[in-house]
């Protein structure tokens, strides 16, 4: 029979600073680096602004390039 793992014992994932106050607080550090991130909502929730918004601190902030490759 197999252990079940703590909390302690789980992957912690590198994450990616958004620089959004509170959207860091709220994802414990950030977005998953490397890996895809679903955003969801209606037209008006402000998914194309949290997109922007993103790019922007990233490239301000953080000097990331702001493109996958």
């Amino acid at each position: 029979m197999k252990a079940r793992k703590t909390a302690s014992q789980t992957l912690q994932l590198e994450k990616c600073p958004t620089g959004i106050t509170g959207l860091d607080e709220i994802t414990r550090g950030g977005l998953p680096r490397g890996r895809p991130t679903l955003v969801a909502g209606g037209a008006g929730s402000g998914k194309t602004l949290l997109a922007l918004e993103f790019l922007v601190k990233g490239a301000t902030l953080y000097d990331e390039p702001g493109r996958t490759s």
